[in-house]
């Protein structure tokens, strides 16, 4: 299996192979075009090439400038896609944290009351539909990205945040001894 370099590092190198290819061209064409134009008297053949070779190295310089703005915004948008991969994986990982919890605090028969091992999988499903939540929310983010849905904003509640974070909290419960008085 081969290993990718990060698109950043491609970036980057792109950069400066553009910083050298415009610096390189510039700094060797500069001076004939000086030396053309110096040395030309009514030549107007060597008029002509001088201002030609100094018009070329500008436009080499604006590429150059160009260049460069695209390559920070691609860098830019690489970034961007690196935190939204970040997000989105801690995002998947917490609802199955807690799913393995409530697994383990099941197969390993801590949960003795028939009530609580019911509370349990009750737990366990709401992790299992916010986790299907999630996945639906990134199809359908796809889906707008796309062009193939319309965006839309909706209200959302405090009380709603608030008791999801308190679910969040379930499996945690679980783990924690009956002395130290968790509610």
């Amino acid at each position: 299996m081969k290993i990718q370099a990060p698109a950043n590092i491609y970036l980057r190198r792109a950069q400066v192979i553009l910083l050298l290819a415009a610096v390189a061209t510039t700094i060797v064409t500069t001076p004939v075009g000086i030396i053309l134009l110096a040395s030309s008297g009514s030549h107007v053949v060597a008029v002509v090439s001088g201002v030609l070779v100094l018009a070329f190295c500008a436009s080499s310089v604006v590429g150059y400038v160009l260049g460069s703005m695209f390559l920070r915004r691609s860098a830019s948008i690489v970034d961007t896609q690196n935190q939204f991969l970040s997000a989105v994986s801690h995002e998947l990982r917490t609802p199955m944290t807690s799913m393995r919890m409530f697994l383990d605090a099941l197969l390993d028969d801590r949960l003795t009351d028939h009530a609580e091992r019911d509370r349990c999988l009750g737990s366990l499903r709401t992790e299992m539909m916010r986790l299907d939540d999630l996945v639906g929310r990134l199809i359908e983010l796809s889906r707008v990205d796309s062009g193939r849905q319309a965006f839309e904003q909706l209200p959302v509640g405090g009380e709603e945040i608030v008791d999801a974070a308190m679910h969040a909290f379930a499996a945690i419960r679980l783990d924690t001894p009956a002395d130290v008085g968790v509610e």
